[in-house]
Formats: C-alpha cells, structure tokens, sequence
C-alpha cells in the first residue's frame, strides 16, 4: 500500500513540474540555444547554478587548444568529470567549492562527455551531464 501511495505521489509531482514546464510561464531560467558561439582564441565558460542541477550550457563546441572554465556560481559543491577519464576536477569528497571553478584546455578533436560525481550515476547519461564537442 504504501508503495502505491509514493508512486501517486511521485506522478502528481512529475505531472505538475511537466504542466510548469509547459505554462508558457516565465521561469525565470535563460532561454536560447544551449551551444553559444565559439569565440576565437580560447578561454569558454560553462556555469553550474543550483536552480536547475544542470551544466550551462549542457553542449559546447570548442577548437583544439581551447580552454574551458566550469565555474561553481551556485551554492551546492559539483565536480567535472569526464566520462572516458580524459579530464576530472577530482574525487566526490573533493568537489568544486562554490565561487571556485576547474580549467581544462582541450588538445585533441573528439567528443567529450563528462557528469557531475554528486548529481549523476557514475558514468553520467542522466542528471547533471555536459558534453564538449572539439574540433580541430
């Protein structure tokens, strides 16, 4: 019994942040395309806010030779962690503090997915995922 009422409680809630999502309503999140314009030279930013446990923005393309700066601009500790080991902002028990932010300077072309250690299954796929696309 009582796993019915937590499975009707869960639905009720994904039913009511799906209707949210789409009210129309100002949520107050940015809106827009989630790859910004790769500016020449190097030095891109990817943000981490609390509001929504995601990486902002979720996919960046960048050049070999880029730097990329995840910034922890909210108040919950993250990590950077690429999913097949090519660059880690360290372990779960060392996250990126808030205020802080982790560099990565990209060397070689290829696709890079990458996960937060404290907001997604090891490995990512789900929850807070990002992936960098390098070009040469």
């Amino acid at each position: 019994m009582r796993r019915i009422a937590h499975a009707l409680a869960l639905t009720a809630a994904l039913a009511l942040t799906l209707a949210a999502c789409a009210s129309g309503k100002d949520t107050g999140l940015p809106s827009g395309p989630t790859t910004p314009a790769t500016p020449s030279g190097g030095g891109l930013n990817v943000t981490m806010p609390d509001s929504t446990l995601m990486f902002s923005p979720t996919k960046l393309t960048v050049k070999v030779g880029d730097t990329v700066t995840w910034t922890n601009d909210g108040a919950l500790p993250h990590t950077v962690t690429a999913v097949k080991g090519t660059f880690d902002s360290g372990p779960a028990e060392k996250p990126i503090d808030v205020g802080k932010d982790f560099k990565f300077t990209f060397t070689k072309a290829g696709t890079f997915p990458y996960y937060c250690r404290l907001h997604a299954p090891p490995g990512g796929g789900s929850g807070m995922t990002g992936e960098i696309d390098v070009t040469a």
